[in-house]
């Protein structure tokens, strides 16, 4: 796959990958770019009601908890 499609170039478009323990990941796409609505590129239109990238931080700390 090629761009627009694959934007990164990554082999058959994997965007993130973890471990069988769910505790290693590795993204391409970076959520902490995104941990505040103002960082999106659309927020000053009203497009976006939650930073996209800070969902990933709170589940993560949810199940760190839990482990």
């Amino acid at each position: 796959m090629s761009y627009p499609a694959n934007p990164n170039g990554s082999l058959r478009a994997i965007a993130g990958i973890c471990d069988t323990t769910g505790r290693i990941l590795g993204l391409m796409p970076h959520p902490e770019c995104l941990t505040r609505l103002e960082q999106h590129p659309n927020w000053r239109r009203g497009e976006v009601a939650t930073p996209q990238g800070i969902e990933l931080f709170k589940n993560m700390i949810v199940f760190t908890k839990e482990a």
